[in-house]
């Protein structure tokens, strides 16, 4: 498999020779370009349907590829199933006793038995054990459970932030109609965004609140019903149009949903972070699998729509690209992008299908039928993998669309293919093929051992850490306190100090006031071989000791116009312990000076092999992303260049070496084995990968096989075998220059990333304050 590896293919099986009923030798290499304009995967239970859309994920993977996954059913948690040992070991865990029992077996017995199917699945489809590990460390697997502590929970609290964008008046008040519907959903209040007065209530505060700076805690938001930040809603006074009573009632609603203790978990865990859901904090692709099958519909809607919401959000953040970013899939997509109804998550999910393309986030869903899917979401999908359809009017539908993506398309002929689809067996429509084709699915790396509940989640990922959302109370805020609480005694009342020694109070809440030292200052860093001329405000808490020590610091995580100047009421004040006074002030502002002039690089991130530097703002994840997409992007324009390159001699030699076939055969020759060995061969390999789906090639391989057998049976006729074995050698040649090409471009996972530390001049270092700063403390 490493001629295509990484060459932005997905290997998702074999053309299959419907007629003879056979799986041809010819692979089906998918261009990760085309899902850009997103895909549906249609088939009924046992089509297969599952298989292939977990293997496409594998594929995005080993092409570091992040997915977000929704999972409804449990299907697509078997990602997390790897075995590169393929041993009975591995898979003994994951067969049931029952099955044994049906089969008059052991569990081992039929663990070693599941070992030895996946293995020899596996090599028959021309798979290496190496490749599941290849897919397992090519991306970080992770499992989550909104509404659940099953696996790693989400916290819905980020949902109700004020975006960042606010200019976009139009985006904000779709993400506010959106959220308002889900609230509302999880209620079972009537959601229209015009009709109900319930949802233009709400989504009126929100956008008065938005528009003012402020968040909406949903906490906040209870408060907000009962006396609401306007005084109209259109033309109506508010009490007029939702009296006081009435609001009061729908308060107690979202209270008495907040406070149950179902609801708790939902405010823990991460929040809908979608940098995190797609990459590590290195960087690192991200399978994120969100299983939501333990929810029920009304609450599976309500996240749905919270994370499509920040999906669209984030989208818009990203620059435009033509090459594939990150991926989004659905399992069993039945209602939320239904026909005729309109729930929450439809008008995301055709605001994602219109837009997402530009910014190179694809859309994968899967329904059993495709009258599950609204015809204008279908209208912009521009491939299709359809398997075997349960109801003639489900194949009615999709060949209607077939025929009109199609044009010249037969639709007797295309109709009797879909007639004839078994387990596994795909018709491929894609917009970037001339005609529709079929194929057999490959064997999935991931063991399908079935749907698996919330039950098994811990045998799978472990314990994993708890992220507590929520603040802690009596912590200030910006993350400061490293000082020792337990062991600073109290002082009744606040020390008294000189009047020229500067103090500050960090904002926040606690029962003591803890001393500590803070030092603010602007640094400039510059470096004119890199192109970095930056001012850095660096704002920094310490320990007060008798001598201070700069490099235990904490940031300071308050703007200067931020910290307060007297103390708040009710908080105590700790003990100093260390001596504060003019002196000792001025050595805290020589030895600050000193540490961030020897002490406090500025670390930038560069790609040598693409000139790049790291941005000012951009931290090491967000570089690496950054240069992985551009290599991607180069990479596909690499290829598209070689494809273009040797497109019309190919389509030459093909037309040359037909016409000898048919000479051949009207001679009734017969071709040497060795030389149909080769034309296979070149099919198979970087050809075949590289122009085998694309208009027109399709036929490298298999046309060759077929005749084949067809010249086996006739006469040698050894001028057209001279022609023939003439074009093999000039394919051969072709597929030698192509190869050496490849070996010598750099991809995506060869790009090195290299950090470089920048010291400023102690001339560029403006200190702009040294002062005694007291960090609240304690609960």
């Amino acid at each position: 498999m490493t001629d295509f590896e990484k060459l932005g293919l997905f290997y998702l099986g074999k053309h299959y020779d419907q007629e003879n009923q056979k799986v041809e030798d010819s692979l089906l290499m998918y261009d990760s370009k085309d899902l850009v304009t997103h895909g549906v995967c249609m088939g009924m239970t046992g089509s297969g349907k599952t298989g292939l859309c977990v293997s496409l994920i594998e594929e995005a993977a080993i092409d570091n590829i992040p997915v977000i996954a929704i999972d409804p059913k449990g299907d697509i948690v078997n990602l997390l199933l790897t075995f590169p040992g393929l041993s009975k070991e591995e898979f003994l865990p994951w067969v049931t006793a029952d099955e044994a029992s049906q089969k008059g077996i052991s569990k081992d017995e039929l663990a070693q038995k599941k070992a030895d199917l996946w293995k020899n699945g596996l090599a028959d489809w021309g798979q290496q054990p190496e490749r599941i590990k290849l897919f397992a460390d090519s991306a970080e697997r992770m499992l989550y459970t909104p509404g659940s502590s099953s696996a790693r929970p989400i916290s819905i609290l980020k949902s109700f932030t004020r975006p960042a964008d606010m200019e976009d008046f139009e985006a904000v008040a779709d993400r506010v109609s959106t959220l308002v519907s889900g609230l509302l959903g999880l209620l079972d209040i009537d959601s229209d965004p015009l009709t109900s007065k319930e949802h233009i209530l709400l989504s009126n505060i929100i956008q008065s609140e938005w528009q003012s700076g402020r968040d909406v805690p949903i906490e906040q938001l209870i408060a907000l019903i009962q006396d609401p930040p306007m005084s109209k809603i259109g033309a109506f006074d508010v009490e007029a149009y939702y009296p006081k009573k009435a609001r009061f009632k729908l308060a107690t609603s979202i209270n008495n949903l907040i406070a149950s203790p179902q609801f708790a978990i939902w405010t823990t865990g991460d929040s809908i972070n979608i940098d995190d859901l797609f990459y590590t904090k290195d960087g690192k692709p991200r399978i994120s699998i969100l299983s939501i099958a333990h929810l029920d519909d009304k609450e599976r809607m309500f996240f749905v729509t919270l994370l499509l919401n920040e999906l669209v959000s984030w989208m818009r953040q990203q620059s435009g690209t033509s090459s594939l970013r990150c991926l989004l899939y659905m399992d069993e997509i039945f209602g939320y992008l239904p026909p005729v109804a309109n729930p929450p998550s439809k008008k995301l999910f055709l605001t994602l299908l219109k837009q997402a393309r530009a910014f190179g986030l694809g859309l994968l869903l899967a329904t059993q039928n495709p009258g599950d899917l609204d015809y204008k979401a279908l209208g912009n999908v521009g491939t299709w993998f359809i398997g075997r359809l349960q109801a003639e009017r489900d194949k009615e539908k999709v060949l209607e669309g077939l025929v009109t993506a199609n044009s010249g398309a037969n639709s007797t002929e295309i109709s009797k293919k879909l007639s004839g689809l078994g387990k596994r067996v795909f018709m491929l429509n894609n917009a970037s093929d001339s005609m529709p084709v079929l194929f057999h699915t490959r064997w999935a790396l991931s063991y399908l051992a079935g749907p698996i509940m919330k039950n098994r989640f811990k045998e799978l990922i472990g314990d994993i850490p708890r992220t507590q959302t929520t603040e802690t109370v009596g912590t200030a805020a910006g993350g400061v306190g490293i000082g020792a609480a337990a062991a600073v005694p109290a002082a009744s009342t606040r020390p008294v100090l000189s009047p020229d020694i500067r103090q500050i109070f960090v904002p926040g809440g606690g029962k003591l006031y803890e001393p500590q030292v803070a030092g603010i200052a602007d640094v400039l860093y510059k470096d004119s071989k890199l192109g970095i001329s930056v001012t850095k405000q660096q704002k920094y808490l310490t320990n007060l000791s008798t001598h201070v020590d700069w490099a235990t610091n904490m940031p300071l995580e308050f703007e200067l116009d931020e910290l307060e100047s007297e103390p708040r009421e009710n908080i105590g004040f700790s003990e100093i312990e260390a001596e504060v006074n003019a002196k000792t002030v001025k050595t805290w502002e020589t030895d600050f000076k000193q540490w961030l002039y020897s002490g406090n690089p500025l670390t930038v991130f560069t790609c040598p092999s693409l000139e790049e530097v790291s941005n000012s703002d951009e931290d090491e994840r967000a570089f690496r992303v950054r240069i992985s997409q551009q290599a991607r992007e180069q990479r596909d324009q690499f290829l598209e260049k070689i494809r273009d390159d040797y497109e019309k001699e190919i389509v030459s030699l093909e037309k040359q070496r037909a016409r000898a076939e048919s000479k051949a055969a009207t001679q009734q020759a017969q071709a040497s084995s060795h030389t149909m060995g080769t034309v296979i061969s070149v099919g198979t390999s970087i050809l075949g990968s590289l122009f085998g789906s694309r208009r027109g090639y399709s036929g490298i391989a298999r046309s060759a096989q077929r005749v084949g057998t067809t010249m086996k049976e006739r006469r040698e006729a050894d001028a057209a075998i001279k022609e023939i074995e003439a074009v093999d050698a000039k394919l051969l040649e072709i597929e030698e220059e192509i190869n050496k090409k490849l070996e010598a471009y750099q991809n995506a996972d060869t790009v090195e990333i290299v950090p470089v530390e920048v010291n400023p001049n102690k001339t560029d270092i403006n200190v702009r304050e040294v002062a005694l700063a007291w960090v609240p403390m304690g609960e």
